[in-house]
């Protein structure tokens, strides 16, 4: 049974009959609006239909229920939901503020799965200017709605999709990185290169390389070094351990490259810099 109360300060909802060309060949709303929710406003859809929804707050912060899981949605989120699967969401307090657009046709059911399967979620994080540029593309297709301009609203869609696409694509990026960086600092005695790290997320090395460098100003290679230096000053502070022992445990191949490599690094050599230290 689905149910809804749709009280709010401010109701904007606008239904859209699509057209048999437009259900054959374009992206097309079924609606689409603003909502400023009061306390008491509730959606419930447990029965689902065909349609997918894109859901963007604005200001204050709703309660989402989907797929036994529960997802606070305030600024900075987007909610993208197959309304095919039960769901239900409601305000927390009062003044929960969210653009809104439901949509189907053309290969939406693939884009969205593509979306959700990078996203890992249906909740996609977004910047400040991100999620403007969401709740303004939802506020154009409204228009071309109301104007019953369906090829303009079906090419507003699918440019909202494939925006979603890339932030989701490069949010995927990031995780994979950040991946690499735990295994370097669970893997840096052992022998590890690039190939090594881009095999894990998984990424091509060159494209993981170029995407290192560009999220954290420093090449793979130097990053591994940096790391083992770091943990050999560690080693050098907190130990006994000989200087081949250490050089060992922090992944150089033998004692002469670990004193040449901390040398460049920190103008002396370990055994100096212990002495120093201690």
């Amino acid at each position: 049974m689905n149910r809804k109360k749709e009280s709010c300060h401010l109701k904007e909802n606008l239904p859209c009959i699509a057209s048999d060309t437009a259900k054959a060949l374009y992206f097309y709303p079924q609606w689409s609006g603003h909502f400023v929710c009061k306390p008491d406003f509730y959606i419930d859809r447990q029965n689902g239909f065909s349609s997918f929804l894109l859901l963007a707050t604005v200001e204050g912060e709703g309660r989402l229920f989907s797929e036994n899981r529960e997802y606070v949605l305030k600024a900075g989120t987007v909610a993208l939901l197959d309304c095919r699967t039960p769901h239900r969401y409601c305000p927390i307090g009062d003044g929960w503020d969210f653009s809104f657009l439901h949509f189907y046709g053309s290969n939406s059911e693939a884009l969205v799965k593509q979306i959700r399967r990078k996203n890992g979620s249906p909740i996609i994080s977004v910047s400040d200017s991100e999620g403007d540029a969401v709740a303004a593309a939802i506020r154009e297709i409204y228009r071309f709605s109301s104007e019953a301009n369906e090829i303009s609203a079906s090419e507003g869609i699918y440019k909202l999709l494939l925006f979603l696409a890339r932030l989701t694509e490069n949010l995927s990026d990031r995780k994979g990185l950040y991946k690499a960086l735990s295994y370097v600092a669970a893997h840096y005695s052992e022998p590890i290169t690039a190939s090594c790290l881009a095999a894990t997320i998984p990424m091509s090395r060159a494209y993981f390389s170029v995407a290192f460098k560009k999220r954290f100003h420093v090449s793979p290679y130097d990053y591994i070094k940096s790391y083992r230096l770091a943990a050999a000053e560690s080693m050098l502070l907190t130990s006994d351990l000989s200087i081949d022992t250490i050089a060992t445990k922090c992944g150089f191949s033998d004692a002469s490259s670990f004193i040449r490599a901390f040398k460049k690094q920190n103008g002396i050599s370990p055994a100096a810099y212990r002495k120093k230290r201690m």
